[in-house]
């Protein structure tokens, strides 16, 4: 990297992270600017995110998506399908505050497939998860059981617990939706079990909330007030 390159976008870095945006992007633009002259695609790709950082920070998802959406075709360009996958990601999580559901789906369907292509189990965990909550938030519960099925193992076996909690807790409102009551009781005790192990007080709350107005629906009113 040349001095006037590393200067521009080290400044810029600097300046975001005190906040003082205008200037951070004057900086930002000049070194972008240099990338692209120089053909410099991996620094082109870091400035956008810094870019597409800024513009979350100003209250501006639209600009953020232009910007990772180009990042993503960087790094399909460079043959980098971690990165490629990582952009795609945090494209659908952008196109969901827009409520383009399907859009967003086949991102990060697009996202596991290079993670499981590139060998990166942890990544295609976390991808298989991303897309199974899509799933359950669009209503679409068989899909987003199955690939909560297909995540739990991977979870367990990375020893994530929180993420094996956020899982069975995500089981637990399916199988709810479903009329599986006891089925779900089961889910949420294991999901509140964990979080309480873990210390992670709203998760623990989330689920003893659910486990009370599982409770309630099955009669049993006075033990579904004391839990909720």
């Amino acid at each position: 990297i040349s001095p006037d390159l590393a200067y521009y976008h080290g400044l810029g870095l600097s300046l975001m992270h005190q906040e003082r945006y205008d200037q951070a992007l004057e900086s930002l633009q000049k070194a972008l600017q240099a990338y692209e002259d120089s053909g410099d695609n991996s620094g082109r790709a870091a400035v956008l995110s810094s870019l597409a950082a800024i513009d979350m920070k100003k209250g501006e998802p639209g600009a953020a998506l232009v910007k990772m959406e180009k990042i993503a075709a960087i790094m399909e360009q460079l043959g980098d399908l971690p990165g490629q996958a990582r952009a795609l990601q945090e494209t659908a999580r952008l196109e969901l505050m827009t409520s383009n559901f399907d859009s967003s789906r086949q991102k990060l369907e697009r996202s596991l497939e290079l993670l499981q292509s590139s060998g990166d189990g942890r990544g295609a965990a976390f991808a298989l998860f991303n897309l199974a909550s899509l799933d359950l938030e669009r209503s679409d519960f068989q899909n987003a059981a199955a690939e909560y099925a297909r995540a739990l193992p991977l979870f367990k076996e990375m020893g994530d617990r929180a993420g094996v909690a956020a899982i069975m807790h995500s089981q637990g409102l399916i199988q709810a939706q479903a009329g599986e009551k006891e089925t779900a009781m089961n889910s949420f005790k294991e999901a509140f079990a964990i979080n309480q192990e873990l210390g992670d007080r709203a998760a623990e709350a989330g689920s003893f909330f659910q486990l009370g107005a599982l409770a309630v629906q099955q009669d049993r009113m006075a033990e579904g007030l004391r839990l909720m």
